[in-house]
């Protein structure tokens, strides 16, 4: 999956460019951030599921409704886009599996942006540079 353990390498996958330059949507890129926003989820809930990982969250009040939809959307547009690209009887085109790898970047953006949580666990924890490309501008909602 992703190495979380090397600081690195994280910081090397946040650079301005594969998040919002010309190489954000490529597939790579798009799945890399969705499984990172996973990893941080699931290792710090240490729950086996993304879903059951953020309902835990959010039933102990450590991301809100709005946060916890984000999430959810992730998960649904990621799972669309690896389902889209491996169904066989399907054989999509180039054009929708771009679409589809669009959505999900915005997506990971607005997370990005907006996620009080993902702030803390991930954007301060790691030092991330993002905030001159990806404002924070975070829900004001608690539940």
């Amino acid at each position: 999956m992703t190495n979380m353990s090397n600081p690195r390498w994280i910081k090397n996958e946040f650079k301005e460019e594969i998040l919002t330059g010309k190489r954000s949507s490529q597939l790579r890129n798009v799945l890399v951030h969705a499984f990172i926003v996973e990893g941080i989820v699931r290792k710090h809930t240490g729950r086996d599921t993304f879903s059951s990982a953020i309902l835990t969250l959010l039933l102990k009040e450590e991301i809100s409704k709005s946060e916890a939809t984000l999430l959810n959307e992730l998960s649904s547009n990621r799972n669309d886009l690896v389902h889209n690209i491996t169904d066989e009887k399907k054989f999509p085109d180039q054009t929708s599996i771009g679409n589809k790898q669009k959505i999900l970047m915005q997506n990971i953006r607005d997370i990005y942006m907006k996620s009080k949580f993902l702030d803390k666990n991930l954007i301060q924890k790691y030092g991330l540079s993002i905030r001159s490309y990806i404002p924070y501008k975070p829900f004001s909602e608690k539940g």
